[in-house]
């Protein structure tokens, strides 16, 4: 069963984007995820909701577009991104289905160079325990 609401898109201090559902009775739920670019242009938008027997959040449509979406395991897919205003199109379905397994970087990788430069070779480790000693 869909629910109407209204989105309520919001900055945190940090610059992040927060998007809640807030349903007539002035319920607000977070939508996990949710995070769109151009975001604010959805502030005030009414939307559809359906949630599942728990409560949570499983689809949001807007205008008939599935703006998010989530799959039967629990994870969250946002699938369509906000245009800028003023174009002619008011969304954009962003598809990643079509990934078998997306490659995915820790959040503290850094790329290698192209051109790997060999380093010389280190002192025996009695030159730098000397060395320490003598400035100690």
């Amino acid at each position: 069963m869909m629910e109407k609401a209204k989105l309520a898109i919001t900055k945190t201090k940090k610059g992040n984007i927060v998007a809640d559902i807030v349903f007539p009775n002035n319920k607000k739920m977070t939508v996990p995820g949710f995070s769109p670019p151009n975001a604010e242009v959805l502030n005030g938008k009414e939307v559809d909701v359906a949630r599942d027997k728990k409560g949570q959040i499983m689809k949001i449509v807007m205008e008939g577009v599935v703006v998010f979406s989530r799959g039967e395991r629990g994870e969250k897919k946002p699938i369509a991104a906000a245009a800028a205003p003023g174009s002619s199109h008011t969304l954009e379905i962003v598809h990643s289905s079509h990934i078998a397994d997306p490659a995915r970087a820790p959040y503290n990788f850094v790329p290698l160079n192209e051109k790997v430069v060999p380093a010389e070779k280190p002192p025996p480790l009695i030159a730098i325990t000397r060395i320490v000693l003598q400035v100690t």
